[in-house]
């Protein structure tokens, strides 16, 4: 997504001109079927659509009282924006590898973004934070802080992101719950991100 709009980037110089999509063919489109490779080609910015990965999650393990290493599952998600002019499936294929989706990566990205909101909404040092590992890549979880909604609302076309701090209660302790949907005009998960806590 960042590249095809002309997001800013630090390495202006090596922006990519041409995304590499993969291209296959399903026959019957039946379930247990695998794809045939048709091949892979180089499709200029300007003809590749417009795409936004990211990750479906339940709960945080947090708040549903877990322990850390207990293992939750996660599932890629990707919402692809295309017209007649920037289609995946005009090169003689119906299916198509779009993008890759690294979730420790994904869910680093959504903690940085809620960690960041939840001190410019409290202030710095009113919480114990609880995602700094996360963020300096110090554990391989995630699940534990980073979760969400299953279900995925109707796109809300009038905005673009939404994010809301929340106290919520698990027990004896307080937990700083920050509840973020990105790109929502695109139709995208709610995510929540328990970012610290209250009570020590």
């Amino acid at each position: 997504m960042r590249t095809v709009l002309g997001f800013p980037t630090r390495n202006r110089r090596n922006r990519p001109t041409n995304i590499n999509l993969g291209l296959g063919n399903f026959s019957k489109f039946e379930v247990g079927e695998t794809a045939v490779h048709v091949g892979e080609i180089d499709v200029p910015i300007e003809k590749f659509p417009i795409t936004f990965a990211t990750i479906r999650l339940g709960p945080p393990g947090i708040l549903l009282g877990l322990p850390l290493e207990c293992p939750l599952p996660w599932s890629a998600f990707v919402r692809l924006v295309a017209d007649e002019h920037r289609s995946p499936f005009q090169y003689g294929a119906n299916v198509a590898r779009i993008c890759a989706v690294n979730p420790f990566l994904t869910a680093q990205y959504l903690a940085r973004i809620a960690y960041s909101y939840a001190v410019s909404e409290l202030g710095y040092g009113t919480f114990q934070p609880l995602v700094l590992d996360l963020l300096k890549r110090k554990g391989g979880f995630f699940r534990h802080w980073v979760g969400g909604q299953l279900s995925v609302p109707p796109a809300n076309k009038l905005s673009l992101h939404t994010l809301e701090q929340e106290t919520v209660l698990v027990g004896p302790h307080k937990y700083v719950v920050v509840t973020l949907r990105l790109f929502a005009n695109l139709g995208s998960p709610i995510h929540q991100v328990v970012v610290g806590q209250l009570d020590g």
